[in-house]
């Protein structure tokens, strides 16, 4: 969330008109351990094995993450001069 927010008030705070480029590094940590989830976030669709459910969790608030992100530079007509690049080890 941490990210997240970060992130949307970069967004929202970016003056196009003074600046040429915004870059953006958001090291999004939600599938590393600890394996941790708001509840709300919490995959029972899928069998109770070795915090699968929570894993699968930590993605979906990652992507919910990504999805505001996503909107938020739409909103400030920035989406169609962005590149965005994900990255995993």
């Amino acid at each position: 969330f941490l990210y997240t927010r970060h992130a949307l008030q970069t967004i929202a705070e970016f003056d196009p008109k003074k600046h040429r480029a915004l870059f953006l590094y958001v090291p999004f940590q939600n599938t590393h351990a600890p394996f941790e989830v708001p509840k709300q976030y919490v995959n029972t669709s899928v069998a109770r094995q070795e915090n699968k459910q929570t894993y699968l969790g930590m993605g979906s608030c990652m992507d919910q993450g990504i999805g505001n992100i996503t909107a938020a530079l739409k909103a400030r007509g920035l989406w169609d001069n962005t590149l965005v690049v994900f990255s995993a080890e």
